[in-house]
């Protein structure tokens, strides 16, 4: 889709919705994400801009056609964002970039565009600033607790066969030579999954893609916004936590290590600035849970690594940078799996 068809389509739903201005001129696609095999349907995100109103806006193109619950996927995040707007609209800054239109039909999807530096960047500018980069571990802490205020908790058991059957199907698929590692460390991901299988946990909204990239610092006290949902589902807090705190960004490393015996995370700064931001206290004890879905995450994403590092396709420095957060992986893994298996 180019930026004219988008604003031809804005065009015709704003004739019949106010939220949408009149004179909303039109640029990009600013990004592009392809449907790659992946669970995120192609998109592509555009830009809209109007006298009329006091900020941008952000105009998400989805592919509805790029796969099968791809409608469901748009609807969910569409209702997501439709439901804080109304919870949110109290708070300031509000958890998330305003919603003003999301038409199924034309698979738009139009929010406003949220300006600022991302904390991936703050992470980079401050990479050896550990003090500033905790702050903005801390901010984001915070903004998953008030997303699960206003959302929600409940206490439930969570059904965890699909992942470690959807992570076996990867292994042997991509592994290669790492794939009697990775079945091994599966094997300890599966024996904790019979244990957890009749142990409640907290559940609340699974942002999905929770991530750095994704966090928009708002102000100079760091409050954090978000600009995008990744079909988002009831599912264990531990989920989005684990997603977070992996990132490369964060640099959580040779800091994570075995052998402490309130386990691998309590003593890190990483969790004790991402705990303070969500619970309050800097020492709330992990558990084992958030090891759990911190080694689902890692063996689900470990087959990737290791096939986009053999790829000739890609350039040599490409690859290179594969094999070494693989390398970062699979030592996290080892970690992970020794706490996970007491």
């Amino acid at each position: 889709m180019t930026a004219q068809a988008v604003r031809v389509q804005l065009s015709r739903l704003g004739a019949a919705d106010p939220a949408l201005p009149a004179d909303l001129l039109v640029s990009g696609p600013v990004h592009a994400n392809p449907h790659n095999g992946g669970p995120h349907p192609a998109t592509k995100i555009f830009r809209g801009s109007s006298p009329s109103l006091p900020y941008g806006l952000a105009i998400k193109a989805v592919d509805t056609s790029s796969k099968p619950d791809a409608g469901l996927w748009f609807e969910r995040e569409a209702g997501v964002l439709r439901q804080l707007d109304e919870d949110q609209c109290r708070d300031y800054p509000g958890l998330t970039a305003r919603l003003h239109v999301a038409d199924i039909a034309s698979g738009l999807m139009v929010t406003e565009w949220l300006e600022g530096r991302n904390l991936r960047k703050h992470f980079y500018l401050n990479m050896f600033r550990e003090q500033q980069r905790n702050k903005g571990i801390t901010a984001a802490g915070k903004w998953l607790s008030r997303l699960h205020d206003t959302w929600g908790r409940e206490t439930a058991v969570f059904d965890t066969s699909g992942f470690v059957q959807d992570i076996h199907t990867r292994i042997l698929a991509n592994s290669g030579d790492r794939k009697d590692r990775h079945l091994k460390y599966l094997e300890v991901l599966q024996a904790a999954a019979s244990k957890l299988a009749d142990e409640p946990g907290v559940v609340s909204l699974q942002h999905g893609d929770f991530s750095p990239n994704n966090l928009v610092i708002a102000n100079d006290q760091m409050d954090l916004r978000s600009f995008d949902f990744s079909n988002p589902a009831p599912a264990p807090v531990e989920i989005d936590m684990a997603h977070f705190l992996l990132n490369r960004t964060v640099k959580l490393g040779t800091s994570l290590r075995s052998g402490s015996p309130s386990g691998p995370w309590q003593e890190i700064p990483q969790w004790q600035a991402f705990s303070l931001g969500y619970f309050g206290v800097a020492d709330h004890p992990p558990g084992r849970r958030l090891s759990w879905y911190a080694l689902r995450t890692l063996l689900a994403r470990a087959p990737f690594l290791n096939l986009f590092s053999q790829d000739r396709s890609r350039s040599r420095i490409e690859r290179f940078d594969r094999r070494r957060e693989l390398r970062r992986v699979e030592s996290l893994i080892e970690v992970l799996a020794e706490d996970v298996g007491c």
